[in-house]
């Protein structure tokens, strides 16, 4: 039959060409925007990076569609709009890829125009999707037509802008592997030129062909009273679908952490996914299939969450995410039959509008509104059970109005039935609450430091907060204390300079450092951001001597004025992921900063920080300061550079003045034993002698994606620094103002060096956790102090907090079955006090536990000489002996505790089995009794009930038994063996052989 067709483009090839644009377009978009988030997450590791450049780049889309579909609407000329657009697009793309060729002397474009102007920065960023947004107006209204060969070229269009994505992202996370191919990507804006052969026209007169087909052949078409249903529902399911991603990647950050090679892969997955689902939908055909499909959408969502609360803690990330994977198919199959039945049912120009509207725009403002949202669990949980009630109530209303057949109906009407208790059902099943707490939480053990009091004497507790599953900060004794003494370095050198100093400190959020109090014109930046930290807070003690401003290390940078001191304090997760800080361009940066006899210093934990940072560090000290100094705090390292040699000036002054905050200053008691003990912790005052050779500093995008490899111990380096005590006498200079100083100082270093030597090796053996090392150091000090009251004073302090310190971090040991350490921890405090009865007993009840019974014997007993009539070292003994086979010196024991008014249920049992033991069967009943009465859910003390009730039985019949005549006969009603071994079970003798042995052995008498 023959048929009139009308359709609006004859030229196919041009249709192709159009693929082929949208394919190198969004790989140029994919390829530099998956740079631009790595570089900008290279310079800013704490701010969501990704979350912003995503942001970007969709309004910017946004605003090109809206202003392409302005420009084209109105215009004749779209030919030379789009032209032009193109033009512009290679080259703003060229000037990208050749900026470190145009700018040699910019090490990184985008950074130097942030200085300048974030707003520039971000209008430059802009203009390349913007005239993406541009061209993919032009192109979106050509693929909405009719072409002769009546293919449509909407699908396939959306097809090849997310292929093109994703190899560009792909491309780009190899080209950081293959460095050496990346001149190359400067061609690939060039093969854009054939797509200046495009000439479709933006508003096309319609044309008409004569075909021959039969009418069965025909399109699936709606119903025209079906029409606007199918518009709402074309909608709702691009709306449900940007949701449900959104949803799915906020579930990832939450299992796997908020960190950019994670969200990276999630949206490659989820992209790839809805690719292969589009292609694989080709084969499907239904008119309602974009309506249905919404229905599979909260059931493979749901799936996807649960396989990830139940496995997603000890399964690697990769695998939680293709949990994802069947959601993200059942989206592509209904992305595909969504844009097919607007292709089926609509004109050209409704065709146009409504893709337009649900790729194009609808998506920014939708992201826009939630995706600066932090989502608590009740919120998250709130949008989802609506999403899904959704999903389930419009498609059934749909079908419940259709003439379908009964069944269809049925099985719809029971699913809707099962599908809410089962969500109630799931959501019981993993406990998951429904409250104002955060859905995201990105750190893990901060409540811990909340319970530690900073401005106490000592620290007794310890406490680790995690960001990511890294740790980024550690709390003790010895890390808070020598954080503080990193400080006075800092202050000795300062009062050399004037101006201000400026403190970029890490460990802000989670400890208070007073002594940074002690400085004058001080300016503190706290660059974590409150989200990254889930918006905790540290309670307020004590005074707070000065106050943080909120602010990036370069946000703050620039435009200031120049300082005469910055001081890093990097915490653990900068030294472990935080390349940038460590660099050569960050260097530069601080360099520009400081005033011409400024001093730049960082703190670092040599003992965690990861080996290449530190290699760097040190090489970059080296070749950017003239003079430069190291002072070792036990594990944290001070750096410091300068260009002036007399910034690092030893003056009478400037001790004076430091040696007088030691001794009047709270926050800086028991640091330090006088002045010489701070300046002894000099390590080198030139960094050459230090590291002699260090690795090159290659800064790499991708080092977050490595594993730590910690510094390694300074070895021979540390052994002559705790021998060394006279270093910073070459800090006085040669002036004769200051020769009388020098040597005055240089015999007071001699006198003490046996101290200082002491003092330094117990600092370090305390960091390291070698608790016998400690002591023995801290008690030859006291050995030294007997004579020297202010030694005896500092020492004293140190070995009383000590006692209690190891007490309360054994018990934790213990809690935690860390018995080894547990037991150095107590062995550590009785070489300071011999009489502790507290760790006496614990040591008695621990090498019961690790099987070392003389061990035991002789703390317990030594714990007995000091307190005679204590119950519990009483039971213990008891225990003991009974372990060891004397029941009646055991019953002693638990008789002696009994009479002190000990009443356990383990006593009376204790009892029981030691009255069992000798035979006397009815005390033995009645004390199991008493412990029934005490604790009747124990098993071991209702068996003993029964076995000894069973005995008592057995005894009264024992007359009654028959005569036993052999050994079988022994062994009846016996519930333990007679000791035997099993090869002589076959060898027991019968009744007649018994008897035949008789009379043998009568007849051989």
């Amino acid at each position: 039959m023959g048929f009139i067709r009308e359709f609006s483009y004859p030229d196919t090839f041009q249709r192709r060409l159009i693929y082929y644009n949208s394919l190198v377009s969004f790989f140029i978009l994919g390829f530099i925007f998956s740079e631009i988030i790595l570089i900008f997450k290279y310079y800013f590791p704490y701010q969501s990076v990704l979350k912003i450049a995503s942001l970007i780049v969709i309004v910017s889309i946004f605003t090109g569609n809206l202003f392409g579909r302005l420009i084209f609407k109105n215009s004749r000329h779209f030919r030379k709009i789009y032209i032009i657009a193109e033009l512009l697009f290679i080259v703003f793309s060229i000037l990208y890829f050749a900026r470190k060729i145009i700018f040699p002397d910019i090490p990184e474009l985008f950074l130097h125009l942030f200085f300048l102007s974030p707003i520039l920065m971000t209008v430059t960023l802009a203009s390349i999707p913007l005239l993406s947004g541009i061209k993919t107006d032009y192109f979106l209204k050509v693929s909405c037509g009719e072409f002769i060969d009546d293919k449509k070229g909407a699908v396939p269009f959306i097809t090849f802008i997310m292929i093109g994505l994703l190899s560009g992202i792909v491309t780009q996370v190899l080209i950081q592997f293959y460095t050496s191919l990346y001149p190359y990507a400067a061609l690939i804006p060039m093969k854009i030129v054939p797509s200046f052969l495009i000439k479709l026209p933006y508003h096309p007169k319609p044309l008409y062909a004569r075909e021959l087909r039969e009418e069965s052949e025909k399109q699936l078409k709606l119903p025209e009273k079906n029409r606007k249903d199918s518009l709402f529902f074309t909608f709702l399911n691009f709306t449900y679908i940007l949701i449900y991603l959104f949803l799915g990647h906020e579930s990832i950050i939450k299992f796997y952490g908020d960190i950019l090679y994670i969200k990276a892969t999630f949206i490659l997955i989820s992209l790839l996914s809805i690719s292969i689902a589009i292609t694989i939908a080709r084969i499907s055909r239904s008119a309602f299939w974009f309506i249905y499909t919404e229905m599979l959408f909260p059931i493979f969502f749901l799936l996807f969450l649960f396989l990830l609360n139940k496995y997603g803690r000890v399964v690697p990330f990769y695998i939680g995410i293709l949990f994802f994977v069947p959601a993200s198919l059942v989206f592509g199959f209904s992305l595909y039959h969504t844009i097919e039945s607007v292709l089926s049912n609509y004109d050209h120009r409704m065709r146009y509008n409504i893709i337009s509207i649900s790729i194009f725009i609808l998506p920014a403002p939708i992201l826009l509104a939630i995706s600066f949202i932090d989502f608590t669990y009740l919120w998250y949980f709130v949008l989802l059970y609506i999403l899904s009630l959704l999903n389930i109530l419009f498609p059934g209303m749909h079908l419940l109005h259709r003439p379908v057949r009964g069944y269809k109906k049925a099985l719809y009407f029971i699913f809707s039935l099962i599908f809410i208790p089962t969500l109630i059902l799931i959501h019981l099943y993993f406990n998951i609450p429904v409250n104002s707490q955060l859905y995201i939480e990105n750190t893990r053990g901060f409540d811990e430091i909340n319970n530690i009091n900073y401005n106490a004497e000592f620290i007794k507790r310890k406490a680790e907060v995690y960001l990511y599953n890294t740790k980024i900060f550690h709390a003790s004794d010895s890390t808070i204390r020598n954080m503080k003494r990193s400080m006075l370095p800092l202050y000795l050198f300062k009062q050399n300079l004037p101006g201000n100093i400026l403190f970029f400190d890490g460990n802000q959020k989670f400890f208070h450092n007073r002594v940074i109090g002690i400085f004058e014109n001080v300016s503190s930046i706290d660059y974590i951001p409150d989200r990254t930290i889930d918006f905790r807070m540290r309670p307020l003690t004590g005074s707070q001597r000065y106050a943080s401003e909120k602010a990036t290390p370069l946000g703050f940078l620039r435009g200031r004025e120049k300082f005469s001191m910055i001081a890093d304090i990097l915490n653990l997760y900068d030294q472990s992921f935080n390349p940038f800080r460590f660099s050569e361009d960050y260097f530069a940066i601080i360099k520009k900063s400081l005033l011409t006899n400024g001093i730049y210093a960082q703190v670092i934990d040599i003992s965690r920080c990861r080996e290449e940072f530190f290699l760097a560090t040190v090489k970059n000290y080296k070749n950017h300061f003239k003079k430069t100094l190291g002072f070792l705090f036990s594990n944290y390292l001070v750096l410091m550079g300068s260009d002036d040699d007399s910034s690092f000036r030893l003056t009478g002054e400037n001790l004076t003045r430091t040696g007088a905050l030691l001794e009047e200053k709270s926050e800086l008691n028991n640091l330090f034993y006088g002045n010489l003990h701070f300046l002894s912790h000099l390590l080198f005052s030139d960094i050459n002698t230090f590291i002699v050779h260090a690795s090159k500093d290659n800064r790499h995008p991708l080092d977050y994606l490595k594993t730590p490899v910690k510094t390694a111990s300074l070895g021979d380096f540390i052994d002559a620094y705790l021998a060394n005590h006279s270093l910073f006498l070459e800090l006085f200079g040669t002036n004769r103002d200051v020769a009388f100083l020098r040597r005055r100082t240089e015999y007071e270093v001699i006198n003490n060096s046996k101290i200082l030597t002491l003092l330094k090796a117990a600092e370090m053996a305390e960091s390291r956790g070698e608790y016998e090392v400690e002591n023995e150091n801290l008690f030859t000090l006291k050995r030294y102090s007997e004579y020297r009251a202010d030694l005896r004073g500092y020492i004293s302090r140190i070995l009383s907090f000590k006692e209690e310190y190891y007490y309360h971090r054994a018990l934790r040991l213990e809690r935690d079955k860390k018995w080894e350490e547990a037991q150095r921890l107590y062995q550590a405090i009785l070489t300071i006090n011999r009489d502790n009865f507290e760790v006496n007993y614990r040591l008695g009840i621990l090498n019961i536990i690790l099987q070392d019974l003389n061990e035991s014997f002789k703390h317990l007993q030594h714990a007995m000489k000091l307190k005679k009539d204590e119950p519990r070292v009483l039971y213990q003994m008891g225990v003991l002996l009974f372990a060891s086979g004397k029941p009646q010196e055991a019953l002693n024991y638990f008789t002696q505790a009994l009479n002190l008014r000990e009443s356990s249920a383990s006593l009376y049992l204790y009892l029981g089995l030691c009255n069992e033991e000798l035979g006397r069967l009815h005390e033995a009943k009645k004390h199991y009794q008493k412990a029934l009465l005490s604790d009747p859910n124990d098993n071991n003390i209702i068996s003993s009930v029964e076995r000894i009730e069973n005995k008592i039985e057995e005894e009264k019949n024992r007359w009654n038994r028959p005569e036993r005549k052999n050994q079988i006969d022994d062994e009846q009603g016996e519930k333990i063996p007679l000791p035997i071994i099993k090869s002589a079970i076959n060898k027991r003798l019968s009744d007649e052989e018994a008897e035949s042995l008789k009379k043998t052995r009568k007849t051989g008498q």
